[in-house]
């Protein structure tokens, strides 16, 4: 669904799902809506020329989705914070670093906060991290990890 968009943006969107994952009992509709969420804001941070990552695997008796940008990163105060209804994250860098035509993010701060709410109604939760040593990263754009755990 988002590729087309990724490609267009010149950033490269990678889905990696662990087969076969265990069954979840899940709304299927809403966890896709939660996914898209997580997705459309890693795009909205990601610099051209970048990549995100969406992984799908098990972690004990968890279902763990990841998707793993290569933007700014989150500041450890905003951590919790921007899991909140009509919160929004520090602007996206400058509009050069996306390239001329590109605007700076734009969004109500309801997509964060719909997720935690999806996550938790299926007995799960949502969190951010900073991105793992391992995952590619600049000083300029550290980047995150958004996470997504469903009970297997």
């Amino acid at each position: 669904m988002y590729r087309h968009r990724a490609e267009k943006e010149g950033v490269e969107l990678v889905v990696d799902v662990e087969r076969p994952l265990p069954a979840s009992r899940i709304d299927e509709r809403a966890i896709q809506l939660a996914v898209i969420n997580l997705i459309d804001n890693a795009l909205k941070y990601a610099h051209r020329g970048k990549a995100v990552h969406v992984l799908a695997e098990r972690e004990g008796r968890q279902n763990v989705i990841r998707v793993i940008d290569q933007g700014p990163g989150v500041p450890p105060e905003d951590r919790e914070r921007i899991f909140e209804r009509f919160v929004r994250g520090a602007p996206a860098a400058s509009s050069s670093e996306h390239g001329a035509s590109r605007s700076p993010p734009r969004g109500s701060g309801i997509g964060l906060a719909l997720v935690k709410h999806i996550a938790e109604s299926h007995g799960g939760k949502a969190w951010v991290e900073p991105s793992a040593p391992e995952a590619p990263r600049t000083e300029e754009a550290p980047g995150s990890t958004f996470l997504l755990s469903i009970p297997a």
